[in-house]
């Protein structure tokens, strides 16, 4: 397996999937076979607000937003870790990369908001909410 920006790519517990920039081997309950005829366009489809999008020994991770990106190369999933985490919100960036889904985690943050800021930003939109505390952490 290889490497992007000197980051290992890691094993998932799911089949035809991998992880970057993520340690812990996770099971990705949504995805779908690297067989799918349109592979990002068939996992996007299967991802629904408030559906369980990652769960590893540590716990789960729900579905809050989901988008495909404009030019179609990849899925961002903003995911809930429940009201006890201490960095309650994250963001995945999902691509299919030598016959293989890519789990890539683009951060943790503290406040929804800043989440919601690198989700939109990762759109290609424009954020007009300012700064905020995840912008420093």
């Amino acid at each position: 397996m290889g490497t992007t920006d000197t980051q290992p790519l890691v094993v998932s517990r799911t089949p035809g999937a991998l992880q970057r920039n993520w340690k812990v081997p996770a099971l990705y309950p949504r995805c779908p076979s690297t067989s799918a005829e349109a592979p990002l366009q068939t996992y996007f489809e299967a991802l629904y607000i408030g559906d369980v999008a990652v769960s590893n020994i540590y716990g789960e991770t729900v579905i809050d937003d989901v988008a495909m990106t404009p030019d179609n190369s990849s899925i961002l999933v903003l995911g809930d870790h429940g009201k006890g985490s201490i960095k309650r919100w994250s963001m995945m960036r999902i691509t299919f990369e030598d016959g293989y889904f890519v789990h890539e985690s683009q951060g943790m943050f503290f406040e929804r908001e800043g989440a919601e800021k690198q989700f939109t930003l990762a759109q290609g939109l424009h954020w007009e909410g300012g700064e905020l505390i995840d912008d420093y952490c």
